[in-house]
């Protein structure tokens, strides 16, 4: 039997999650960029039994094929996850990433943000992370608005998630990033993926795939947020594994290296609504 799994940076463990519960199938998939990447996919996708597809974009459906009639009945489509409630101050900034402007990960702070475009040091814009921006821009109404959000998404596309989302929020903080979450989420999205395919997964102990996504960035959750979520709350960012860099930044070294990159950017495309809502009250 293969199986093949299609969406953004979660496919690896979505990949390995699968492949736990089916031993017996052959397991693939990719995060598809360019055209070169969607021609190739499209041909592999045509000789898999089943396929699973986090919601893509129109155009990449069209050129994979997958709503051709000789592809559709072997689609199924699973969620992905975003979800902010633990990172709200998290953001990205459209078009600037590690890769192409050197700052220390792909994410950033939307109170960084504000605060160089207000001409503050770095240290002026540590004291901005405080419980009134914090109440102001919203970050304490984040959690639950995720939780309807993510709910919602997932009724989209046709699963249920209350329970699993207790579970996930009883263990603990269920995500790494905004958009990275640990891996026992994607096990259950797996899970439930594979019995909507009307197959058979076997059980998979907790700890029995390994977590990639952790060894990537991981935003702190602010101790301001967390005490109100009834966790243990940090200023510590874990970054991406790179030799050139610290893997761990305190929150101050972390806007300290931002701004040094900060001036080389586009000053509209940092103008995102997150951004422009602080700017408001600082």
């Amino acid at each position: 039997m293969k199986v093949f799994v299609l969406g953004n940076c979660q496919v690896t463990g979505l990949k390995k999650s699968l492949s736990a519960l089916l031993p017996d199938a052959e397991v693939s998939g990719c995060f598809p960029f360019g055209r070169g990447d969607l021609d190739q996919v499209a041909e592999k996708i045509r000789g898999m039994d089943y396929i699973f597809t986090q919601k893509l974009p129109d155009n990449i459906i069209t050129a994979l094929g997958i709503s051709s009639d000789s592809v559709r009945s072997r689609v199924y489509t699973i969620p992905n996850i975003a979800f902010p409630g633990y990172h709200p101050d998290c953001v990205y900034l459209p078009g600037i990433n590690a890769a192409n402007s050197s700052l220390p990960t792909d994410y950033n702070s939307a109170i960084a943000v504000a605060g160089f475009l207000r001409g503050r040091t770095p240290e002026e814009t540590l004291t901005l992370y405080n419980t009134y921006i914090y109440a102001i821009s919203g970050y304490f109404n984040s959690f639950s608005m995720a939780c309807r959000n993510l709910e919602a998404h997932f009724k989209a596309c046709e699963f249920d998630l209350s329970e699993h989302l207790k579970r996930w929020v009883a263990k603990g903080p269920f995500m790494h990033t905004i958009n990275h979450p640990r891996i026992n989420v994607l096990l259950d999205i797996a899970n439930m993926a594979v019995k909507r395919a009307g197959l058979s997964p076997v059980d998979v102990p907790d700890g029995a795939v390994k977590d990639d996504l952790a060894h990537f960035t991981r935003w702190p959750i602010y101790p301001e947020l967390a005490r109100r979520l009834g966790l243990e709350g940090s200023t510590m960012l874990y970054l991406n594994p790179d030799p050139s860099r610290p893997a761990v930044m305190t929150l101050l070294e972390y806007v300290q290296n931002c701004f040094k990159i900060f001036p080389t950017l586009d000053r509209e495309k940092m103008l995102i609504p997150e951004v422009r809502a602080i700017l408001q009250h600082i």
